[in-house]
């Protein structure tokens, strides 16, 4: 079985079943290995972001390590052993169907009007307070949850995949998890998160790029806008703080037509960013299904393209 067949088939089980809570998933183990390491780091090392370098280059490599010897290690007990575990892997890293389902959580909220639910299942994919959210404000993180994690849960460890295989896309995963653990510009980690906040957006620099013409072609063949995904993302992709976040929301706004940022509140604080998008329109609970379905339907095209380019070129 060659690794095209392999993220196939790690692909439609993550349509299938998603991340039940009940299956072991390597992305919680890394994240209790971060931060049991990142208490021993900073106790023997004074220098937080040398500390920080540290962690990082720790959990990074005893991921890949940990899933190359668990690989030899069933390939040599059972012919088919390797196989299994190279599946499972690609199949954690992926996150297309568990991304659909919370954010069609919300939706199903706010077309209920229960705004009250509408904003604890929005609290689930966001990092802002959501418990003063108007409706449309629900709908506009919503939407901007999906353009963000389309790139960091589905385009990216596809990618990443295709080329580097499961050893490869466990430490891109633990990279990507260690920049949300301790990639914050607060006082704890300003200084030890900044290697991986670094390494993620060197990572994810590429990947992000690439989400863009993929999710175009998504867009044309979904019936959304393509032309709106291409202009408004070479537009306004540098309006983000991040290098390579509103990569993904940008297409995702440009496809649908809905115009996302403006304000939001963060620990008690309100932040205004620029706003994302064309014309005078927010995103609305009905935008939520688009942006889910054009997520949806560009994770199909970056698979179908990477597949088809790694048989050409390889």
């Amino acid at each position: 079985m060659n690794i095209g067949v392999h993220i196939i088939i790690a692909y439609g089980l993550d349509w299938l079943i998603g991340d039940p809570e009940f299956l072991p998933h390597p992305v919680r183990w890394i994240g209790r290995y971060a931060a049991w390491l990142e208490s021993v780091s900073r106790r023997w090392i004074s220098n937080e972001r040398a500390a920080g370098c540290v962690t990082v280059v720790m959990v990074v490599t005893t991921s890949g390590a940990c899933v190359l010897g668990f690989m030899e290690c069933a390939g040599a007990i059972w012919p088919f052993g390797k196989d299994i575990v190279m599946i499972w892997v690609l199949y954690t890293a992926l996150a297309t169907r568990d991304l659909s389902r919370h954010a069609m959580r919300v939706k199903d909220h706010l077309d209920h009007e229960d705004l009250a639910g509408a904003r604890h299942a929005v609290s689930m994919i966001v990092g802002r307070d959501t418990s003063a959210m108007d409706a449309p404000a629900v709908a506009r993180a919503a939407v901007e949850s999906v353009g963000e994690n389309m790139v960091d849960g589905v385009t990216a460890p596809l990618m990443v995949m295709l080329v580097f295989g499961p050893v490869g896309v466990i430490m891109y995963k633990a990279v990507s998890t260690l920049d949300s653990m301790f990639g914050y510009r607060n006082q704890r980690y300003h200084l030890f998160g900044w290697c991986a906040a670094r390494l993620d957006d060197l990572l994810t620099f590429i990947p992000a790029r690439l989400t863009m013409p993929c999710a175009a072609l998504a867009a044309l063949i979904s019936g959304n806008d393509f032309r709106g995904v291409i202009s408004v993302t070479l537009r306004d992709w540098k309006l983000h703080e991040s290098p390579n976040s509103a990569w993904g929301e940008a297409a995702i706004a440009g496809g649908i037509g809905a115009k996302i940022g403006g304000y939001a509140v963060y620990a008690g604080k309100t932040v205004e960013r620029p706003t994302i998008g064309n014309g005078d329109v927010v995103a609305e609970p009905h935008q939520i299904a688009r942006a889910v379905r054009l997520m949806e339907m560009t994770s199909i095209v970056c698979l179908a393209a990477g597949i088809l380019i790694r048989e050409v070129v390889l």
